[in-house]
C-alpha cells in the first residue's frame, strides 16, 4: 500500500510537471499566436500600401499612354501643317509681287496726274 502511495504519489507530481509544461506550451502558443497576427496584421497593411501604389503607378502609366496617343496624333499633323505653311509663303510671296506690280502701276498714275496737273495749270495760266 506504502508502495502504491508512493508511486500514485509519483504519478501526481509527474502530471502536475506535464500540466505546467502544458500551461507553459499554451502561454508560449497563445505569444505565438498574437505575434503571428501582429505580423499578418502588419502584412495585410503593407499589402494594402502596395496595392494602392500600384493603383496609383498604372493611372500614371495610363496617362502616359494617352499623352504618347496624342503625342503620335499631333506628329501625323506635321507634315500637313508644313504643306500648308509653304503653300501660304508661296501665296504671300505672290501677294507680295502682286503688290510691288500695284505700287508701281500708282507710282506711275500719280506720275501720270501730276504731269496733267501741271499741263492744266499751264493752260489756265496761259
Amino acid at each position: 500500500l506504502k508502495e502504491e502511495n508512493e508511486s500514485i504519489a509519483g504519478l501526481n507530481e509527474e502530471n502536475h510537471e506535464l500540466k505546467m509544461r502544458l500551461i507553459e506550451n499554451d502561454m508560449k502558443s497563445m505569444k505565438s499566436t498574437a505575434t503571428l497576427e501582429k505580423v499578418a496584421s502588419f502584412e495585410q497593411d503593407k499589402n494594402q500600401e502596395l496595392t494602392s501604389k500600384l493603383a496609383e503607378k498604372e493611372k500614371q502609366h495610363k496617362l502616359a499612354l494617352d499623352k504618347i496617343s496624342l503625342l503620335k496624333k499631333e506628329i501625323q499633323v506635321i507634315p500637313a501643317l508644313k504643306q500648308t505653311i509653304e503653300f501660304l509663303n508661296k501665296d504671300l510671296t505672290k501677294a507680295k509681287m502682286d503688290n510691288t506690280s500695284l505700287e508701281d502701276a500708282l507710282s506711275r498714275e500719280k506720275d501720270y496726274t501730276k504731269a496733267l496737273t501741271e499741263k492744266l495749270m499751264k493752260k489756265k495760266s496761259e
